[in-house]
């Protein structure tokens, strides 16, 4: 998943979890994640991926999300 993941770098792309969701465990998340940064970093932009993780299953965390997605769009304003 990581290397499917990949294909949109330099793009950014915010990455949410749940600590423990039972349908995509953290564990291999995380592996397939740091994957996904050796692309990003490849490419010369690691700091576009971003791996938002919540406390409970599998659910989107918005209070975690938002804020990250917000500023990775007002950074693609201001270039």
């Amino acid at each position: 998943m990581g290397d499917i993941a990949g294909l949109i770098a330099p793009r950014p792309l915010v990455i949410v979890s749940g600590r423990e969701d039972g349908i995509f465990p953290l564990d291999p998340a995380l592996a397939e994640f740091s994957r996904l940064q050796e692309i990003y970093s490849s490419v010369g932009d690691s700091g576009r991926c971003h791996h938002v993780i919540g406390e409970g299953g599998h659910r989107f965390y918005a209070e975690g999300a938002w804020p990250v997605m917000l500023a990775e769009l007002e950074q693609l304003t201001r270039n």
